[in-house]
This record gives structure tokens, C-alpha cells and sequence, in this order.
């Protein structure tokens, strides 16, 4: 009996030609940048590209966390709706909130903070009724309008240098610790690979560990240089204590400015307010002018925008760069 002729096979699916013609451009890429188990010139160039996006994404995600922690926790105060000082003055007379009053009554708007600490539409109120109080002492100078408008102006470029220096001192913050993220997770691969070439020797190591010893190595370099080039910590300490003068600037005044007659300031020479207290009378028009003086000199302070860098780390290391490929031959100097 003659058996019939077995069914012809079947021909390969799509999906197999598919990944055929998938695993084909693969394994050509494989080749170029593998040559055994070494990787060829492209392929050190992918591996340290790797790394170096690894960092550079890192780097971001550091810097727009912080950022965005910042925002979340308030840190720096909020600037509210731009009002007029006549519409502040207004307003605290008539017992409403700033943001109630008319900000197209004078000609030079300013920044108004919606929360302020301490609050300004309460100070203001305060500020407006020195001039209705007399001192006893008849023989002293009465508050003028024109010192109560000084320091109401006083105040408002406190509360905008205090959210400048806030931003500014957030910024560094934010970029001082993603360069020491970056500068940390480098010197783990660094002193990784490292170890392995110490333990294994230069001939027997993988040229990847090579690889990545060096570029881990740039990038620690880069990194140092770059946060003492741009003075990403001492530009950060200084804007903190811009901050921080400004703050206790704003909560002394309302202090003194509550308490009148029994006030007392800081009374300091350099600005720097770190000096003793004196009391003063705020009722008296010579004891406003100290202490509108003592703020001006706080405000100096404040609007000095100086910012430091150091460059000596990058300049050190290209010396040294530079003696390391010196040559060292040459006829030495006849002994005298």
C-alpha cells in the first residue's frame, strides 16, 4: 500500500520574520561595539555616554526635587498682588485687607505679600497711629508723615530684598546638592573600579572597568570644580543670612512699633546688626529717625548683590595635569 505524501510544512509566521529582521540590525550594532569580550571604540564611547546621561539626569532630578520641596514647604515667602502705599494706607485706615484696596491710585506700584510674617496690613495700622501720639516729652520732635512713609517704604523693600535673597539662596541650595549627589554617586563608581583594577592589575582588567573608572573620575572632577567655580556654598550661606537679617529686621520693627514708647532696637555701626539694644521712643521724632537710620543701613546689607566663585581648585589641578606630562629628561645643572 502506497502511504500518500506527507502535507507540505508549513511556511514561518510573520512575527518569526519579524524578530529575524529585528535581531539581524542587533546583532550588527553587538559587533561594532563588541569585539569578543572587549568593547571596541564605539563601544566605549556608549558606555560613557551612559554614564555621563546617568549623571545629567541624576543631576536634574535632583535639582528640580529640591525645587519642588521648596515650593511645597513655603520656604520662601510668596509675593502677593502689587498694591500701592497710598492703597495700604487706605486700606489699614479703613480697617480692610490690602487685597481689597485700589491699586490704580498711584503712580509707583510695589509688592505686597498676601502672608507676611509678621503681618504688614497690621503694622501699617500701627505705623499710621504714631503720628496721632504725642510724647510727653514736649520738648521733642513729633513723628512726621514723612518718616511714617519712609518707613512703610522701609518695610516693603525689606519684604522683596527678603524674597529675592530666598529665590536666590533656594537656587544654590538646589544646585549645591545635586552637584554633591552627582559628586558622591561618582566616587562610589570610581572607587569601585578602582578596587577591582588594584586587585586584578592593568593587563588583566576588562577595559569596561577602565572605562568607567575614568569617566566616573571626570565626572567627580567636574563636579567639585564646578560647584567652587560658581561658589554654589558660600553664595548659599550668604543669601541665608540676607534671609535671615531681613526676617528679624521685619519682626523688630513690629515689636517696636507695637511696644511705642517702650521699644528698643538693635543699635549697630556696620550694618551688620550685632551690637547691644538700646531702648527709643517711637513717639519721638528723634528716636524714628534712629531707627529708620539703623534700617538703612540693614538695607545695604541687603541690596548688595555679590556674589563670590572660586577657580584656584581648576587652576591647581591643570598645574599638576601639566607637571604629570612634563618631561623628565633633559641634562641636569652642573653642581656648583
Amino acid at each position: 500500500m502506497t502511504m500518500p505524501p506527507p502535507p507540505p510544512s508549513d511556511p514561518p509566521s510573520q512575527p518569526r520574520r519579524t524578530l529575524a529582521g529585528l535581531m539581524t540590525p542587533l546583532c550588527a550594532i553587538g559587533n561594532g561595539l563588541l569585539q569578543g569580550n572587549k568593547p571596541t571604540l564605539w563601544g566605549h564611547a556608549a558606555i560613557s555616554a551612559v554614564i555621563l546621561t546617568s549623571a545629567a539626569t541624576l543631576y536634574g532630578l535632583s535639582y528640580f526635587s529640591i525645587q519642588r520641596l521648596a515650593r511645597q514647604w513655603d520656604v520662601c515667602p510668596q509675593t502677593g498682588t502689587p498694591i500701592s502705599i497710598a492703597a495700604l494706607k487706605t486700606a489699614a485706615t479703613a480697617g480692610a485687607t490690602p487685597l481689597q484696596a485700589d491699586s490704580g491710585s498711584h503712580p509707583r506700584l510695589v509688592e505686597f505679600q498676601q502672608s507676611p510674617l509678621p503681618d504688614m496690613n497690621r503694622v501699617f495700622r500701627s505705623i499710621d497711629k504714631l503720628g496721632e501720639t504725642r510724647s510727653p516729652d514736649k520738648a521733642s520732635t513729633p513723628v512726621s508723615r514723612d518718616q511714617i512713609e519712609r518707613l512703610e517704604m522701609q518695610l516693603i523693600q525689606f519684604q522683596r530684598a527678603q524674597q529675592t535673597a530666598c529665590r536666590i539662596g533656594v537656587f544654590f541650595f538646589a544646585h549645591r546638592n545635586a552637584t554633591l549627589t552627582i559628586a558622591t554617586a561618582a566616587a562610589i563608581m570610581a572607587l569601585g573600579s578602582l578596587a577591582l583594577i588594584s586587585k586584578e592589575g592593568w593587563e588583566k582588567t576588562n577595559n569596561t572597568i577602565i572605562n568607567i573608572s575614568l569617566t566616573s573620575g571626570l565626572i567627580l572632577f567636574t563636579t567639585i570644580t564646578y560647584s567652587q567655580l560658581y561658589g554654589q556654598g558660600s553664595n548659599f550661606e550668604s543669601q541665608k543670612a540676607k534671609v535671615i537679617l531681613a526676617t528679624n529686621a521685619l519682626n523688630s520693627v513690629a515689636s517696636a512699633v507695637a511696644n511705642r514708647a517702650d521699644a528698643s532696637i538693635v543699635k549697630d555701626n556696620d550694618g551688620t546688626g550685632i551690637s547691644r539694644s538700646r531702648p527709643i521712643n517711637l513717639t519721638k521724632g528723634e528716636d524714628m529717625a534712629i531707627l529708620i537710620n539703623t534700617l538703612d543701613r540693614q538695607l545695604e546689607v541687603l541690596v548688595n548683590l555679590d556674589f563670590s566663585g572660586d577657580a584656584s581648585f581648576a587652576e591647581q589641578s591643570a598645574q599638576r595635569l601639566g607637571d604629570l606630562f612634563k618631561p623628565s629628561g633633559g641634562a641636569s645643572e652642573p653642581d656648583r
